[in-house]
Formats: structure tokens, sequence, C-alpha cells
């Protein structure tokens, strides 16, 4: 068996090939937005009358797979007196963010769903070129140092496997690789759903959800590595 041997050219551009940030599948960029916002409001006097689950459901949307967003927000926990308050909204003037804050004494969760309902399914979507969900935290501010509870859950061939972590850090990109969602089959997706659970007094904004599929090189490094290829193939043929 013969063995390669790489000029010291070849060698230096292979180890020095770049490799730019990875592609991705939008799920939800949120640059669409739903007039309004979901609110829960409630005060120690009078009797509540607003409910503790609300929704809303935006269709023809662009920048969002299937084209509709269903947002649930629901209201946990409400102790304490004053106003307690949790609410959501899609803020798409200047950046695009999907904001969630409450007041203190009020906990909260939200789902967003893509896929749900028979005029929104996703109909069998193709995820398989893609390997892991990114969700990108712009900023958060968690009180006492509490947890930003995260799942996703999938839905494919009438079955849903769902994963959840925790966001500890003051913003940044939570992944989940396809791999922890066992059984879930990403050539056919009917449904994709985000849950966040948020502790009393939580605030956060989102600014992307997508599908990250294989990295892809730089044109420029692309092009040095052909050359220095080339370069190898001519110095062996000499």
């Amino acid at each position: 068996m013969k063995t390669k041997n790489y000029s010291p050219l070849v060698a230096s551009l292979l180890l020095t090939l770049n490799v730019s940030g990875n592609a991705s599948i939008t799920i939800d960029d949120f640059s669409t937005a739903v007039t309004g916002s979901n609110v829960i409001d409630i005060y120690s006097t009078p009797t509540p009358a607003t409910p503790t689950t609300i929704s809303t459901v935006g269709t023809g949307l662009t920048g969002v797979i299937g084209g509709q967003r269903n947002i649930t927000l629901t209201r946990i926990t409400a102790t304490g007196s004053g106003r307690r308050q949790v609410t959501t909204t899609v803020e798409n003037t200047g950046n695009s963010y999907f904001e969630y804050s409450s007041t203190s004494g009020a906990s909260g969760s939200t789902t967003l769903s893509y896929g749900q309902g028979t005029d929104a399914s996703l109909a069998g979507f193709n995820l398989s070129s893609a390997y892991a969900f990114d969700i990108n935290f712009v900023d958060y501010d968690l009180p006492g140092g509490n947890l930003l509870t995260v799942a996703i859950s999938v839905t494919s061939g009438g079955s849903s496997t769902s994963v959840s972590k925790s966001l500890t850090t003051n913003g940044g990109l939570l992944s989940y690789n396809f791999s922890e969602f066992s059984g879930a089959d990403f050539s056919d997706v009917d449904q994709i759903d985000l849950v966040i659970t948020a502790p009393s007094g939580a605030d956060y904004s989102i600014d992307s959800f997508t599908a990250v599929t294989a990295a892809v090189p730089e044109p420029s490094s692309a092009i040095l590595l052909g050359l220095g290829l080339s370069f190898g193939l001519v110095r062996r043929r000499r």
C-alpha cells in the first residue's frame, strides 16, 4: 500500500482551510408579526377578568416554515399583590425578535407551534439535510439566577418526541442535535413545537429559530484547496 506524501505547501493549505458559518433552514426569523400582543394580566382586585391561557394564529407569514405561527401563552403562577402580567410579542420594527416579559410574581409558558392544524400542516417537510436546531437568544433576564427551560418537540409519522434543555447564561445559542430526538423521522416532519417556560419576573428575546445544515467552505478556501492539490499533482508527476 502506497503512502501519499503531500508537499509542505499542500499540507499547509489543507491545515489552513477555513469553513464559513453553517447554512440553515429557517423555522422562524420573526420578521413577520401578527398585529397586537398576547397579554395575560391579573390584579389582586377586582377578580381577574382575563384567562390563564390565550392564543394567536398568524397565517400567510414570510420567514416562517409552513407560513403559519401559532403562539400560546399560559400564566402558570400569579402570586403577591399588584400587577402580575405575562406578555409575548413579535417585534419587527427595525430588528426582528420574539419577546417575552413578565412582572414579579408572574411565571409563564409560551408555545410556538409550526404545522399545527390542517391548513398549516407541514405535509411531511423534509429536514433531512439538516443536523440540528439552533435557537438564538439575543438577551434575557432571569431574576435570582433561575433557569429558562426550553423544549423542542418534533412530530413525524403520528408520533412526537421532545428534548428539553436549560439556558443558564446571559443570552446565546442553544443547540439540539437531531440525534437527540429518538425515533423522529426528519425526512417527514409534520409539526414542530418550541416550548419555553420562564420563572417569575423573567424576560427574554429570540431573533432566530433554524435547522442547521452542513458547514460550507468559504470560496477563497475552496480555491486555495484546489490550487494546492493541483500543485501537489504537478510535484508528483515530476
